[in-house]
């Protein structure tokens, strides 16, 4: 399970599973469930992980 990113209504993560595409994951919460699958992520971890995409490649187009 991943962010791909972020809109103002809320996060667009995609669970990778093989039952359908990604889904708007709206509100705060502690965890993520695939509308689909039922497959949860951790939002902290989830969240950290795709900071830290984004700012590696921030990083890499300013070299």
């Amino acid at each position: 399970m991943k962010i791909i990113e972020r809109r103002p209504g809320g996060y667009l993560v995609d669970c990778g599973c093989a039952h359908g595409g990604p889904f708007v994951q709206r509100r705060p919460a502690l965890a993520a469930e695939c509308p689909k699958c039922g497959k949860t992520g951790m939002m902290a971890e989830l969240v950290t992980t795709w900071v830290i995409a984004n700012d590696r490649e921030r990083i890499e187009a300013a070299d």
